[in-house]
């Protein structure tokens, strides 16, 4: 999508706007985006689309491949971005395009794993992922079933087959061997 693009769509589950941000926020909001959907951060623009301009990172200018460097150097595991600068009037926009966490979640290394999602009022936010979150997302990534993970110490001992009417229920029993 391009910057009038998403302007006009205004702040969503994809798009989050910031008028300026440090390193530590910087990394923590993509983090947070790529353990959703992914999406696209602007540096410069104020929460109601209103272009401020990206304040100057490296000296008098903004470096992209910088920008990229500490967000791939701070994520667990190091999250590819793509960052581009936008001219926007007399502003500068920082636009960081940040890919869906594959394999995620994605983390600082602070530890902080996070995910955005919409609160009451439709807003986007970034929630703390609980530990729950962070293990099945992290097994479906591999193609695992966190369904299907073992009941350790379990074995099995009954097997009902389906009727038309349930499912099929299995029984686990501590101490008894599985069939075949």
């Amino acid at each position: 999508m391009d910057i009038d693009t998403l302007l006009e769509a205004g702040e969503s589950l994809t798009v989050e706007f910031k008028s300026h941000i440090n390193d530590k926020d910087l990394v923590r909001a993509v983090a947070c985006m790529s353990n959703a959907m992914g999406g696209t951060l602007l540096i410069g623009v104020e929460d109601d689309g209103t272009v401020c301009g990206a304040r100057p990172r490296h000296g008098d200018k903004t470096d992209p491949d910088r920008v990229a460097a500490v967000i791939l150097n701070l994520t667990v595991p190091p999250l590819p971005t793509t960052v581009t600068i936008a001219q926007y009037g007399a502003h500068e926009i920082v636009r960081i395009d940040v890919p869906l966490a594959d394999p995620g979640p994605t983390g600082t290394t602070e530890g902080v794993f996070t995910k955005r999602v919409l609160d009451t009022k439709g807003e986007p936010q970034c929630l703390p992922m609980t530990a729950h979150e962070i293990v099945s997302m992290g097994m479906v990534a591999r193609g695992q079933d966190f369904a299907a993970a073992p009941a350790r110490g379990r074995r099995w001992t009954t097997w009902i087959p389906p009727s038309s009417t349930d499912s099929a229920t299995i029984v686990l029993t501590p101490g008894i061997r599985s069939p075949g």
